[in-house]
Order: structure tokens, then sequence, then C-alpha cells
């Protein structure tokens, strides 16, 4: 294997600071946001219910050492960094802020789960002071972020980030982070039969959205929950991609990106009506096509954090095996089909045609395992020979060895995952029917195990991992393979990093 490596171009981006607030406090606000969004849920899940007097001091602790944690990034003036970034976190909770504060109908919560028009409050329940409470959340969520940037002075700074491309790789980072959760509320509402557990879409039992109370999610019954929840993670996925949207067609100068961040605003965007249309018209096979997209979502959000990143815009150009070039599309298009083969049999497992979409998913799962296993190797020796004829390499290609290993413990874990669910789902009572009753059926429709859940939950998890795992190796292999080809030609090469 023969080694050509040349810094890569920089741009005047590159070399001077970044010295607007905008992008640094969103970047902060957002990473604020998830943190608080996730104790958010774990703290009002129908297992713990938290009471308000103990669940309020905790997401105030959590946001001031989040906003502590994330002020060690900034070259600007910490507190004004803080205030900011709390500013941004507080605007983008407003979103939970709703189901908190609107107080329940009259009608007794058992209600929701039979009569939707009982406990629709909707804007008739907003209280004539709403507008100055969300003020009052707005300035309050500014003030613990300087105080978060205020208890952050103790701490040792971190990396320092400069320019606009090193905050638009973390709040790519921070981006894909947000799909995450909510693409194992996905999972898990589906495997609790959860998706029509709410009748109505966009809105909720008859009410606004966001104007959903809490206290009927964890009283009603446990699917409301679950299947409301993921709705409101839903939209934060989608601001916080409108957010990075408009900020790499700001800061990015390179059309590829831009095109990029266009296309995953409008995939969020595509979703969210997938899921919602689902609820309204109950297709058999929509549910289907949201699960698959929202795990090919995942992995375009993933790589479009790496493509943002520092480390991948400053990679030497380097020659990497062919194989490579030709194995990566292959090992992403048998994962996409091994996934439609799965979210197929999850879906419509009782009808006709799941059992051979769970058959072929069985059978297909050996092939996706050996192409995984077969490209984690070639990723691990590309990277070793990038390293011996690059030494200034050496770190980067240690990730890229890193990325090969980890290829062959996530699909090693996921076959293992996959026979075990198949187990629990064939030893659980009513197993080869799935049953996703609407709201009026949830008295009488059983919960689903928690073991069935979590098993099926994880292996749905595990398989987008799997997913943005490959799809980080290929981009990162299809970057020094381009590299090779540009060595041969200048013309190329002076144009391998626009």
């Amino acid at each position: 294997m023969a080694n050509t490596s040349m810094p890569a171009r920089t741009s005047p981006d590159n070399q001077s600071p970044h010295r607007g607030i905008v992008l640094p406090a969103l970047t902060g606000g957002i990473a604020i946001t998830v943190g608080l969004w996730c104790l958010w849920w774990l703290l009002h899940t129908p297992a713990l219910s938290t009471p308000p007097a103990l669940a309020g001091p905790l997401l105030i602790g959590a946001m001031v050492a989040l906003a502590a944690f994330v002020s060690r990034w900034t070259t600007h003036n910490r507190l004004r960094f803080g205030l900011t970034a709390g500013l941004v976190s507080g605007a983008l909770n407003l979103m939970l802020l709703g189901s908190m504060i609107t107080q329940p109908a009259a009608t007794p919560a058992a209600a929701a789960a039979t009569d939707p028009t009982a406990v629709s409050p909707g804007v008739s329940a907003v209280q004539p002071n709403t507008l100055l409470v969300m003020l009052g959340f707005v300035v309050l969520s500014a003030a613990f972020g300087a105080i978060g940037a205020a208890v952050s002075r103790a701490i040792p700074p971190a990396r320092q980030l400069i320019t606009s491309r090193d905050w638009l790789g973390r709040m790519g980072w921070l981006t894909a982070l947000s799909v995450l959760p909510l693409l194992l509320l996905g999972g898990l509402v589906t495997s609790a039969n959860a998706g029509l557990s709410v009748p109505d879409w966009p809105g909720t039992f008859g009410s606004n959205m966001f104007l959903y109370p809490v206290a009927l999610m964890d009283s009603a019954d446990p699917r409301i929950f679950k299947e409301h929840t993921h709705r409101l993670f839903g939209a934060l996925v989608g601001v916080v991609t409108l957010l990075q949207m408009i900020m790499i067609l700001v800061h990015d100068p390179r059309r590829t990106l831009k095109v990029a961040a266009v296309v995953s605003f409008v995939l969020v965007c595509i979703q969210g009506v997938l899921g919602g249309t689902w609820v309204v018209e109950k297709l058999p096979f929509m549910p289907v096509i949201h699960g698959v997209l929202g795990q090919v979502f995942f992995a375009g959000m993933v790589a479009l954090a790496l493509a943002l990143s520092a480390s991948f815009i400053s990679t030497p150009l380097a020659v990497v095996t062919g194989k490579a070039r030709t194995l990566m599309p292959l090992m992403l298009g048998g994962l996409v089909v091994q996934l439609a083969f799965g979210a197929t049999y999850r879906h419509l497992r009782g009808q006709t045609g799941a059992s051979h979409a769970l058959m072929s998913h069985i059978a297909f799962s050996i092939v996706v395992m050996i192409i995984v296993i077969i490209a984690g190797i070639v990723t691990i020796k590309a990277a070793r020979a990038w390293a011996q004829a690059a030494p200034s390499a050496g770190p980067l290609a240690a990730r890229l060895r890193t990325l090969g290993v980890s290829l062959h413990g996530v699909v090693a874990l996921q076959f293992m995952l996959g026979w075990v669910a198949w187990g629990v789902i064939a030893m659980s009572k009513g197993g080869g029917t799935r049953i996703s009753p609407t709201a009026d059926q949830l008295a009488s429709t059983p919960q689903v195990p928690v073991l069935e859940m979590t098993i099926r939950t994880l292996h749905q998890a595990n398989g987008a991992v799997l997913l943005s795992l490959a799809a980080v190796v290929a981009l990162w292999t299809f970057r020094l393979t381009r590299g090779a080809q540009a060595a041969a030609d200048p013309v190329l090469a002076a144009q391998a990093n626009v």
C-alpha cells in the first residue's frame, strides 16, 4: 500500500477566530437542553413519577452542572457565554414547560384512555399569566447558565475552540446525539405496542401537543407517556436540525455540506409526517417506512457530524486499498436491507408476510455479519498502513483503527441480541402477534412484559448504532481513497478539501 500525504487545504475560516456569540451559544444551549430533556424523561416516567418538589431541584442542579461543563469549551467571556447558552436552552425548553404548567381538566385522569374529549384542556387551560411565566422561565434559565459559567472558572478549560468550523463540528455531534434518545423512544414505543395509544395528530387527545399535562401522561397509561414524549423529542430534534442547517448554510463554505444540511432537515420533517400519518390513517406499511427512515436519518446525522469535525477536515490525503471503496457501500446497503427485514417483522408481526420477513432477517444476518467483519479488518489494515506511511497521521489512524475494531464488537453484540430477542418473543404469551391498541383499547389490552420490551428495544437501538458506525467508517474511508486519486492529479489535489 503506497501513500502520499499532504496538508489539508486551509481557508480563512480556519485561520481566524470566531468572534460571534450566536453559534457558540446555540451549541452550548443544545448541549444543555439534550441533557435536561433526558433527565426530565427519566424523572417523569411512570415507573418513577418523581414528585415536583424533588424533580425541580434535580433539574436545576443538572442545568447548572451542564452549563459549567459546556462553558469550558469557549474562548469568549464565560459569564456571557453561559448567560446566552442558558437563554437558548430556556427557549428550547418551553416545549416542555407547557406540559408542566397546564392543569388537567376536572374529569378524572383515567378518562384519558377512553374519552379524548374529556381531557382536552388545550388553549383553554392556559392561565392569564402564562406568558409572564414563560418569560420568567427563560430569564431564570439564563441566570442558571450564568451560574454554571461562574462555577466553571474553577474547572480547567477544555481544548480551545476558536473557529466557526470548530463550533460547527461540536454542534454536529450534539445534533446527532439529540437524535439518539428519539430513536430509543421510538424503539420503546414499538416494543411496547404503544404507537396508537394517542388517537390524534398533531394534537394529543384534542389538546395542543405542547400543552398536554404531564399529570395525565403519568396517571392514565404508561403507553400514553411513551408515545407522547416520543412526539415531544421529535419536535426537539426538528428544531435542533433546523438550527444546525441555518448555521451550516451561514458558516460552512462546502456546497456538499450545505446540501446535506438541507436534506437532513427535509428528512426529519418527512419523519414527523410519516409518524403522524400512521396514527391518523393506520396504513400497515407506514410504521415500517418510518422505522427504517429513522435509523437511516440517525446514521446520516452522525456522518454529517463527522464531516463537520476538525479531525475529518484535517485528515491528510493518503492512499487506501481499493477494496475499501467497493466494500463500504456494500456494507451499508446490506445493513439497510437487514434493517428493512427487521422493521417489517417488528411492525407487522402476526400479519401476512411477517414470517417471511423474520426468516429473511435471520438468514441475512449471517451475510451481513460476514461483510461487516471483513469491512472491519480492511479498516484496521488501512489504518495501520496509513500510520506507517504518514507518522504525523498516527492519532487519526488510531481513531480509524478503533472504529474498525468497534465494528466487530457492535455487530457481534447485535447478532447475540437478535437471537435473545427472538427467544424472548417466542416464549412470551401471544408472541406470534403484535397488538397496537388504540386509545379506547388500552384498558383491556395487557402491557408488554418488561423483559421483552427491553430486549427488543436494545436490539433495535444497537442496530442503529451499528448502521451509524458503518456510515462513519465508510465516509472516512471514502475521504482517504479520494485523497489517493487527488494525489495523482494536481488539480484534484487542490480541490480535495472543497
